[in-house]
């Protein structure tokens, strides 16, 4: 992408001190008990903050990750923006994003990052705009990242369990020699009060 287009889609802002702080445990627990488990590798948030439709994070690169477990992190801090009552019950599935530009071929270890969330003309999804940054400059940015609003039971239709982890059937007794007599006039059923043997 050409210099003349690397404008940020906003101009990241120094946190205010008003913003809460979101405790990481708690927000990866909640990810957990969703069936999304993060290793180390996939959790470089160090703290994040939050007020309103935005959250600021600081992140650092786990041992041996690459880049894509930053992004990955920066696309965490876009959850913490959402409203937790509002997003209950629901799974939010990363879809795409409109555009993407980076300062350098790679990731410094340690960032900040800025998520700003933006209307979207679709209710199904979720749109954010991300600014990424490192000691005070500019290092990358994300415009129109889109996240797909989905029931919880998608995660068990799209990542299925293999077999010999799927719950196992409740047991129903053998009900299959049971007698039922039905009258030629079909107007009752006559079940008896013990299996037919």
């Amino acid at each position: 992408m050409p210099q003349s287009a690397c404008k940020a889609p906003f101009s990241p802002a120094d946190r205010p001190d008003s913003a809460q702080s979101l405790p990481l445990a708690p927000f990866y627990s909640a990810l957990a008990r969703f069936g999304l488990s993060y290793g180390p590798a996939f959790q470089p948030l160090q703290a994040v903050w939050r007020e309103g439709d935005q959250a600021w994070a600081r992140l650092k690169r786990p041992a041996g990750a690459g880049d894509w477990a930053l992004l990955d992190g920066c696309f965490q801090a876009v959850a913490t923006t959402l409203d937790p009552e509002a997003a209950a019950g629901q799974l939010f599935l990363p879809v795409g994003l409109e555009q993407l530009w980076w300062a350098k071929p790679t990731l410094p270890d340690e960032l900040e990052c800025q998520v700003e969330l933006v209307p979207s003309d679709e209710p199904a999804f979720v749109r954010a705009h991300l600014v990424l940054r490192a000691g005070g400059a500019l290092i990358g940015w994300v415009r129109g990242f889109r996240l797909r609003r989905l029931p919880r039971q998608a995660l068990d239709w799209l990542f299925p369990l293999p077999a010999d982890q799927q719950p196992q059937a409740p047991h129903f007794p053998d009900y299959q020699r049971w007698l039922v007599q039905a009258p030629v006039s079909y107007t009752h059923l006559t079940l008896p009060t013990t299996p037919y043997v």
